[in-house]
């Protein structure tokens, strides 16, 4: 059942390729034929008499998507279920249950995929690379259906072109036991895309689709990896057991002594700051200095994550954010908040994404603004908050949500 309405006279049952007429007060069928629907006030908002209008089965794919039903589509053999329509003039639009769209043209009777649209909603990871292309990783499993080869692979990593408006989804299953759900990280250095993952660092050439994976047998301090960081041809490979420098050149792993302190100790976080890494380990903030090869602990702790300001960091923790001031050593309670799963600095303001919620801080007059969904954030969990100066966009358990704070915010 699709949808549930009533008029004066009948109650309405949509399901999807027909439309029950009931009478509401026998319950009993109405047999008589009705046409007109345009009285009926449904609970839901689809287009709900759309359906009843045409026949989908009479729509030709090239692609190989067959039009079952009103309510079913077969696709090599998978089956979408239809879950709204909606028409204009010249085309009717067709949504599935698996998110996919499909354009059906009526004059021509023919059925295109939209392209242009992610296979999956649940985002784990979001990231942002220096041409501006997107990459995600996924809780869904999502299998690729485009290629009967690939037909019972899984999608690992899907890649957004934004200003051609692509998407472009990756499987690789020459290491199967580490899924899209298994990524904690991503950077890109020209043609390679470094993935961080629980069970090791895949190194992805774009351009060839070759996939390597760095693990503790290749002489990393451990498998899980926290996070990634880059200077002068160099990863920095946070992990939770210690800290590798691997070269961006050939791949291969650094061997030095400048992280043995750091050994089986875990790497929460890293940045890099002119001359500086900064190393967020289960003890507090480290400052290595890349020049001298020295590191001096400038914060003790225990902290979730940490973003750097001039003279200042922003320190968080699960419950608390603190600002430290680097130069008088003095630390000051920002603000305490329940469940905090991610900050973002934007000049002078403060992206704190809560459970459900975020929460906009501004850090000069410490006022307080809550975003939730009633504002447009999709999903019950916003995993992660990023922006820059116009836009701050929100990852979670639903899709991915961008505002435009800069213009829109007051």
């Amino acid at each position: 059942i699709l949808n549930l309405g009533s008029n004066s006279e009948y109650l309405f049952i949509n399901l999807g390729s027909d439309i029950l007429v009931l009478d509401p007060y026998t319950g009993i069928l109405v047999t008589e034929e009705i046409n007109d629907y345009s009285d009926v006030e449904w609970t839901g908002n689809s287009r709900n008499n759309l359906s009843n209008d045409f026949d989908l089965t009479m729509f030709h794919s090239f692609e190989g998507y067959s039009f079952i039903s009103n309510s079913r589509i077969e696709h090599m053999g998978r089956f979408l279920e239809i879950t709204d329509v909606a028409a204009d003039n010249q085309n009717i639009w067709v949504g599935t249950n698996s998110g996919e769209i499909f354009v059906c043209d009526i004059s021509m009777r023919s059925v295109e995929k939209i392209k242009s649209m992610p296979l999956f909603s649940d985002m784990r990871l979001s990231y942002i690379d220096d041409r501006d292309e997107w990459w995600f990783a996924t809780n869904d499993k999502i299998a690729l259906y485009e290629d009967i080869v690939l037909a019972n692979d899984q999608i690992f990593i899907l890649r957004w072109i934004e200003n051609e408006n692509k998407w472009i989804s990756y499987n690789q299953n020459k290491y199967p036991g580490i899924a899209s759900s298994d990524i904690t990280c991503f950077y890109r250095d020209e043609n390679f895309l470094y993935i961080g993952t629980y069970f090791g660092l895949l190194a992805f050439n774009i351009n060839r689709k070759k996939w390597e994976l760095i693990d503790a047998d290749s002489g990393l301090a451990a498998n899980h990896i926290t996070k990634l960081s880059s200077d002068d041809g160099m990863l920095y490979v946070a992990t939770n057991s210690g800290l590798n420098m691997i070269s961006l050149r050939d791949n291969e792993i650094v061997k030095n002594n400048y992280f043995n302190d750091f050994l089986n100790m875990e790497i929460k976080d890293l940045k890099i700051e002119g001359n500086s890494l900064f190393i967020l380990s289960q003890n507090g903030i480290s400052l290595f200095d890349l020049t001298e090869k020295k590191y001096e602990i400038i914060v003790e702790g225990k902290f979730t994550q940490f973003i750097f300001m001039e003279n200042f960091l922003i320190l968080s923790k699960k419950n608390k954010i603190v600002k430290y001031n680097m130069v008088s050593g003095k630390k000051n309670t920002l603000m305490n908040i329940k469940s905090i799963h991610d900050v973002s600095l934007c000049n002078d303001y403060l992206w704190i994404s809560a459970g459900d919620h975020c929460i906009l801080l501004n850090l000069i007059t410490n006022e307080t603004f809550k975003y939730d969904l009633d504002d447009g954030i999709v999903g019950s969990i916003v995993r992660q908050v990023d922006c820059d100066d116009g836009w701050v966009w929100f990852t979670g358990n639903k899709g991915i949500s961008f505002y435009n704070w800069f213009k829109y915010h007051d």
